[in-house]
């Protein structure tokens, strides 16, 4: 089955340093009432392209999705701040407070991807409300728990 067709909207977000982050939405035609936008990054050494075929899938689903060009990666540069997880947390907290500021999401990132949300569950707590489900691929954890005071079993329901 053919997914039904979508369009691409290329944004440019400013990261606080002023380093333009380039953006794709892809939004579905027919888009699924409440439904989820769907945040992808992806990891070291490659591009937002990397998530072209999953983002089709899931327009094809009704779901809009965000992908973006890591800060030194495909069409963003690297900028003046340095090179570190929080600082592309940072970057990645610029583009759902300007490209996603309301509705549900479900974060998945590769390798750093995954990092990244690591870290942006950490340093901006402001999201975890929004957050439905976070896919982390080939990840490295940042830690026992990303939610401060929080042990990570209790979110599985299970105490020992």
């Amino acid at each position: 089955m053919r997914n039904p067709p979508s369009t691409t909207e290329v944004l440019s977000v400013s990261a606080a340093d002023g380093t333009g982050l380039s953006v794709y939405r892809d939004t579905p035609v027919r888009p699924r009432p409440g439904g989820a936008t769907v945040v992808l990054v992806h990891g070291a050494s490659v591009t937002a392209d990397l998530w072209r075929v999953h983002a089709r899938h899931l327009t094809g689903l009704g779901l809009t999705v965000v992908r973006y060009d890591q800060r030194a990666h495909g069409h963003t540069p690297r900028g003046q701040a340095p090179l570190t997880i929080r600082q592309l947390a940072d970057d990645l907290h610029q583009i759902l407070t300007h490209v996603v500021p309301a509705g549900p999401l479900v974060l998945a990132g590769h390798s750093l991807g995954a990092l990244v949300l690591q870290e942006l569950a950490a340093l901006h707590p402001q999201h975890q409300a929004r957050i439905r489900g976070m896919v982390l691929l080939s990840a490295t954890a940042r830690g026992a728990s990303v939610l401060p005071g929080r042990d990570p079993r209790l979110a599985l329901g299970r105490r020992t």
